[in-house]
């Protein structure tokens, strides 16, 4: 894990545009894209150790990551406050993006919900996003194998708004989080969700990013097969 957490935002090329009024300065930058803060890369160690969390169900190894992933939830959330101004900070809700049922009910247990329970922090997370019940979202075959348009394709309408939460929290500016960031398809589809619906999306927060680039690491033959080195 990083001794700090790394904003990644320039590691994803399907992150969210944040509105911004362009200058005659602007020509020549590029726009604005949603902060995203991450406690490691997903490369070598942590990509094996994540791999065996989620497809070797070893919920137990998400408490390792814990101290990390608060610093890079914490700079997140002091993303345009100063760390002084705990009152701001504190009106900050988390909202995570929420899971398959086909994905928990193979595993067990939600990864994500197992990262942020080792994480120490004062306030609860909200679950804002649900899973959309449409059936236009149903797909098949490993998310991380798409690239970036088939990502942003099949996430289109992937997720709802909890109304139940929406009305009593919506004053509220959100930081969005997640457990690896690849293209940052799933966190634009949170945040267009959330806006739609009238919230403030301020940053995110992951356990891990891949590389710039977007490499996904090559695990070795035997984590793969589940063999012995």
């Amino acid at each position: 894990m990083l001794a700090e957490p790394s904003e990644v935002s320039d590691h994803a090329t399907a992150l969210p545009v944040l509105p911004f009024a362009p200058t005659a300065s602007d020509d020549l930058q590029e726009p604005p894209v949603l902060p995203v803060y991450a406690a490691g890369t997903y490369t070598d160690e942590l990509a094996g150790i994540i791999w065996a969390i989620k497809e070797r169900s070893r919920p137990r190894l998400c408490r390792y990551f814990g101290p990390g992933f608060g610093r890079a939830i914490t700079a997140a959330l002091q993303h345009e406050t100063a760390p002084q101004h705990e009152t701001a900070q504190q009106r900050c809700i988390l909202v995570p993006i929420p899971t398959e049922a086909s994905s928990l009910h193979k595993r067990g247990f939600w990864p994500l919900a197992q990262f942020l329970k080792h994480v120490d922090l004062s306030g609860p997370a909200y679950h804002l996003l649900e899973i959309s019940q449409s059936p236009k979202t149903r797909r098949s075959g490993a998310q991380k194998l798409r690239n970036k348009s088939a990502r942003a394709s099949t996430l289109r309408g992937r997720f709802q708004i909890n109304d139940v939460l929406a009305d009593s929290l919506r004053a509220r500016p959100v930081v969005l989080v997640d457990d690896v960031l690849t293209t940052g398809a799933t966190l634009a589809e949170g945040y267009r969700v959330l806006t739609a619906a009238g919230f403030s999306v301020s940053a995110a927060a992951v356990v891990v990013a891949t590389p710039a680039g977007g490499r996904t690491p090559v695990l070795p033959r035997n984590q793969l097969t589940g063999e012995s080195p």
